[in-house]
């Protein structure tokens, strides 16, 4: 014999099912389901109903207000100046700037050197061609 599962017991007990009368006689005939009907009947009567609140204008408020007590509260921190956003941008700015002058620098000063090489070395040839 075959039992009957939770979900067609849930849909006995909610009037949902499809085939009542069918499932009324397995529960006459089955002990073993009419023992679980009849735990899940209590188990159910035991709980809080809670009805849903209408959908109306005003249901959002509701909503919120029953479950705003349960809800935890935070403490907006007071911003320090230093973490503020501009300051952050100003930091990363200047750290640009400092490795652009870096780079930059270099590549100049490298520059710079080889200008000044091939100067002397054409120096070096005009007076080669003097003496």
């Amino acid at each position: 014999m075959m039992h009957l599962t939770e979900e067609e017991m849930m849909e006995q007990v909610y009037g949902e099912s499809e085939n009542a009368t069918a499932v009324e006689r397995h529960l006459a005939a089955c002990r073993e389901c009419a023992h679980n009907f009849a735990e899940l009947q209590r188990d159910l009567a035991a709980l809080d109903r809670v009805e849903a609140p209408t959908r109306d204008a005003r249901y959002g408020e509701r909503v919120w207000a029953s479950i705003a007590p349960l809800l935890p509260t935070y403490q907006l921190e007071k911003r320090r100046w230093w973490s503020s956003g501009w300051i952050r941008g100003l930091s990363v700015a200047g750290r640009l700037r400092v490795l652009r002058r870096t780079y930059l620098g270099t590549e100049e000063a490298a520059a710079r050197c080889e200008c000044a090489a091939k100067e002397s070395a054409g120096q070096a040839a005009n007076r080669g061609g003097r003496a």
